[in-house]
């Protein structure tokens, strides 16, 4: 069941509006609160190329000093694992992004790694994109949240879960697009955030789920974004 949340609704507007003209928006720069998707790169397109480009373009341990980075192995999600009710359908592509899992249909994908460091563990995945799949990938995730600011129910391999308080955040920058959502996740008897980062550099796009410790606040490790830049740039 979803539970629809109207101020939210129009935090997210604002970042849909971000896609359709992306120079029109930036995120947390020069004074500019405003969640959203903005034009954030000054320089050419970068990105991975092939499906070996964006093999490389994935962060290891020397890339992030002070964290562990570990395969996801059994416990990696793909798209079949995630499920939401016919009611929620149209949050398909926000319970993807939140579990680590590429929206949209994409070339080649990296699998699921989770990056360790002052008690925050990030789930960490590439998709590659034909043409202009990203874009069309970041508009799919931006309709979504509109649709689905407040919550609803979804499944991740089975385990039910419930999504409540999603709503837009400020996304870092460095880009060509970026957007960020929040989310508190109620599953077996615990709640606990999770801030997703979503950016493209090309065909490109990055998918960054962070989650904290149930009742901590939850600081998004900026440099596992940094990390994960450096290397698609």
């Amino acid at each position: 069941m979803r539970v629809r949340n109207v101020q939210g609704a129009r935090s997210i507007a604002v970042l849909a509006l971000c896609l359709v003209a992306v120079s029109a928006c930036t995120s947390g720069g020069d004074g500019d609160d405003k969640p959203g998707v903005g034009d954030l790169g000054g320089g050419p397109t970068a990105g991975a190329q092939s499906k070996e480009g964006l093999a490389k373009a994935a962060i290891g341990a020397k890339d992030i000093p002070g964290h562990t980075i570990a395969a996801a192995g059994a416990a990696a999600v793909t798209d079949k694992d995630v499920t939401v009710s016919d009611d929620d359908k149209d949050c398909l592509p926000v319970a993807h992004a939140l579990a680590g899992v590429p929206v949209g249909k994409t070339r080649s994908t990296t699998p699921g790694q989770q990056v360790t460091g002052s008690g925050v563990t990030t789930t960490v995945t590439l998709g590659l994109y034909e043409g202009q799949g990203g874009q069309s990938a970041m508009e799919q995730l931006s309709g979504a949240l509109e649709t689905c600011a407040g919550g609803f129910e979804a499944s991740v391999k089975g385990t039910p879960q419930q999504l409540t308080d999603v709503k837009a955040d400020l996304a870092p920058q460095g880009a060509e697009q970026a957007m960020a959502y929040t989310a508190n996740v109620e599953k077996a008897g615990k709640t606990v955030p999770v801030k997703v980062v979503v950016f493209r550099k090309g065909t490109t796009v990055g998918y960054l789920s962070a989650t904290g410790t149930p009742g901590k606040k939850l600081d998004f490790p900026t440099k596992v974004f940094e990390a994960q830049l450096v290397k698609l740039a």
